[in-house]
């Protein structure tokens, strides 16, 4: 699917920022790969979030990735 989702995407950030929300605004980061996908909910996002099934270093990893 790659970054099809991209447009889709864009235009919830906007909706929902202009809906003036009382709680932060997030999506997950959930695959590396993706890179402009990652980028926009870097950028929207008020938070990050993300999610691992992995070992500890992978998730080591994954958290040095994010900084």
């Amino acid at each position: 699917m790659g970054d099809q989702s991209l447009p889709l995407l864009c235009e919830v950030f906007q909706w929902a920022r202009g809906t003036k929300p009382q709680q932060p605004l997030t999506a997950g980061i959930w695959h590396p790969d993706l890179i402009a996908l990652r980028e926009v909910v870097t950028e929207q996002s008020d938070i990050l979030t993300f999610y691992n099934y992995d070992d500890l270093e992978t998730l080591r990893e994954q958290v040095d990735d994010l900084t």
